[in-house]
């Protein structure tokens, strides 16, 4: 794409970034000889005439905008680029660097009174966009552009784009999670919430500065379990790790990471005024050891994740290590209030959904039925409290083992089972297990967004709903249905059984987050 004409003016020069909505490349402005910043929408979100309009309509919003803190939009429209329809936005060209870099320099947090300047700043463009109407969606390190002398001053990227991403699906919207860097999202958009306001945006700026202050996310480690504990954990205290941290500027940044929006600070003005009053040091001294903070009593799964990101928004994916929250260690999620009541909800759904299948599908005796029912029960009971023991961080493993477990046994039947050849019974050994995966993660969504549960319900509910479905699939092939059917019927009543199993696990109250 490099040397491509736009509309007969925008000559693309050099690319700064690529992410998931696209490139960013630097660009030169023909008519008005000048360097711009221009995002190409990827090909696969053009040419669907839906999106085209909330493109340009978004692209109009931002363009709105007027702030020295947020970056200038000048022109958009729609090319084709070899033969390919595309979408591109130009902007103003901020001569700096995304947040990003800073953090890679300052692995035990930034200085504090510099975080402070750049929070204000970020604040003044917030407090623009929101009395505008217009809420970012996708505040992050690499949305903010750090430039000019000391790189003191900062300006907001890509609003507008966070929207779009949402409505192509480029995000993870439609099956319940979230647009964007998981690690920056608030409660409200892990849960998937459509109708989202300003404190929102607060709640990312308290990820970034938390990170920007402790040298680390709030929470941190891999895949959909970070959205659990951005819905049911509680940050460290920034002043455990690092003492010299106003203790002010500390209780600011946790206030802006309350779970609920009406536990924030009202907008952006109001976190200027804090922080201004926060921009002080601690005295000389001992700290008070502080009272314990009260746990979530949902179940939590400390884990998250960050990739890498460039210049002006474009993020390039990028595997990050496991993180142990806190100390260092793992939580167990049976030490979380209000696990093992649900964990037990799950076991009893699920057994009692197997046990029905069986009475009213197989042809079983009722001592039998009693003997089969009690040691369902009791395995499943064992199966999810061991998990629940485990490392709470690890939720992609227990679905990994759940999928390799069932795709097994289904294998090993196969191989025994006269009406399908030897074959099958090898080919099902070696790719169920990847596809039940794939599936499960379709499913979790899916349930987290329709039963609008967090995801580890989610994940409960999709085990359970899966365990039912091979039992489903398996008394239909025993009662002579073809083994196609009886497969087709179990992925069918797979979401179906997690969805309702979802909807009956009994919800916890959660703890409330002090001011």
């Amino acid at each position: 794409m490099r040397g491509a004409l736009l509309e007969g003016r925008y000559r693309l020069e050099r690319r700064l970034g690529a992410g998931g909505m696209g490139e960013v490349w630097q660009a030169r402005d023909l008519r008005l000889d000048r360097a711009v910043a221009v995002k190409v929408i990827s090909r696969g979100v053009a040419g669907d005439h839906l999106l085209e309009e909330r493109f340009r309509k978004e692209a109009r919003t931002a363009a709105s905008l007027t702030h020295p803190r947020i970056v200038t939009v000048h022109d958009h429209g729609e090319v084709e680029v070899d033969g390919s329809p595309v979408l591109f936005l130009v902007m103003e060209l901020v001569p700096g660097r995304p947040l990003t870099a800073v953090l890679g320099e300052h692995r035990s947090g930034a200085d504090p009174a510099a975080v402070v300047r750049w929070a204000v700043q970020i604040c003044e463009g917030l407090a623009a966009a929101h009395g505008a109407g217009v809420v970012h969606r996708d505040i992050k390190p690499a949305n903010i552009m750090v430039h000019g002398p000391a790189e003191a001053d900062v300006t907001i990227c890509d609003f507008g784009i966070a929207r779009l991403a949402e409505e192509t699906g480029t995000g993870l919207t439609a099956t319940g999670a979230a647009i964007g860097t998981p690690t920056y999202m608030s409660p409200e958009q892990a849960r998937g919430d459509r109708r989202i306001d300003g404190r929102s945006d607060l709640y990312s700026l308290g990820c970034m500065l938390y990170e920007l202050l402790s040298g680390r996310p709030p929470f941190t480690g891999s895949g959909l379990s970070v959205l659990s504990q951005h819905l049911t954990s509680e940050p460290t205290p920034i002043r455990d790790s690092r003492p010299s941290v106003p203790e002010k500027l500390e209780r600011l940044v946790l206030e802006l990471l309350a779970k609920e929006p009406a536990a924030r600070p009202a907008d952006a003005q109001q976190v200027i005024d804090r922080l201004r009053k926060a921009a002080t040091r601690p005295r000389p001294g001992p700290r008070p050891r502080p009272e314990p903070r009260p746990r979530p009593r949902n179940a939590a799964d400390p884990a998250g994740g960050r990739g890498k990101a460039t210049a002006l928004g474009a993020d390039a994916p990028a595997a990050a290590p496991a993180v142990r929250t806190g100390s260092g260690h793992p939580i167990p999620a049976s030490s979380v209030p209000g696990t093992r009541p649900r964990l037990l909800w799950g076991s009893l759904l699920a057994a009692a959904g197997v046990y029905a299948q069986l009475v009213g599908l197989g042809r079983w005796g009722a001592p039998a039925l009693g003997t089969l029912g009690a040691a369902l029960l009791a395995y499943l009971v064992a199966f999810f409290v061991s998990r629940s023991s485990a490392d709470a961080t690890d939720q992609d493993g227990r679905g990994v083992a759940a999928a390799a477990t069932t795709g097994v046994l289904i294998g090993v039947v196969l191989l025994f089972w006269p009406p399908a050849p030897w074959w099958v019974g090898v080919l099902v050994l070696c790719v169920s297990w990847m596809a039940l995966l794939f599936l499960s993660y379709l499913v979790q969504g899916l349930v987290g967004a329709l039963a609008r549960r967090d995801p580890w319900v989610a994940w409960l509910a999709t085990e359970a709903g899966l365990l039912n479905a091979a039992v489903f699939a398996g008394v239909l092939a025993a009662d002579g249905k073809a083994v196609y059917a009886a497969v087709a019927f179990g992925l069918a009543m797979w979401p179906a059984a997690a969805l309702v199993m979802a909807v009956c696990v009994p919800r916890m109250r959660a703890a409330q987050v002090p001011a």
